[in-house]
């Protein structure tokens, strides 16, 4: 998994507060926050995401066109294998009853030995990953400001 770093200042402040409000409320803003970055990734990713000429079949199951983009989600990764508070994914839903998607998915993205890669999660990512950072700030501050008024 590819990792990107981004130097942010002002968080150290942001951070104080937030350890202020407690482990809960900390972890629930921190989830809300990565949450909101990865739902602007998810997005881009279902704009870039290739679209079926038509529907098509995958091992006797009728999918239709459109069924890439649609099966692009984000889901927190579990407490046991996570490294920090809060992280998301932005993924593709790979079982039957959604055609296969995942699969689909890496073919497109890196191609196979007869047809070129056709990218669209990584440029997903580079170009939302500003954005995204911009909206995890705002929510973090607008979270904290919100809990310290007694709000959730």
């Amino acid at each position: 998994m590819a990792e990107t770093w981004k130097k942010v200042e002002g968080l150290s402040a942001l951070a104080k507060r937030m350890e202020a409000l407690g482990d809960d409320m900390t972890r629930k803003t921190s989830v809300s926050a990565t949450g909101a970055g990865a739902r602007v990734i998810r997005n881009l990713a279902k704009q870039k995401a290739p679209i079926a000429p038509a529907d098509y079949e995958v091992e006797g199951q009728k999918v239709p066109r459109g069924n890439l983009p649609k099966q692009i989600v984000v889901k927190q990764v579990p407490k046991s294998k996570r490294r920090l508070t809060s992280e998301h994914v932005v993924a593709v839903r790979g079982k039957r009853k959604d055609g296969y998607a995942n699969r689909v998915g890496q073919l497109q993205e890196f191609g196979t030995v007869k047809q070129d890669p056709n990218p669209f999660m990584r440029p997903a990512f580079d170009e939302g990953k500003g954005p995204a950072l911009d909206v995890i700030v705002k929510t973090l501050k607008r979270r904290v400001a919100k809990a310290e008024k007694g709000g959730k």
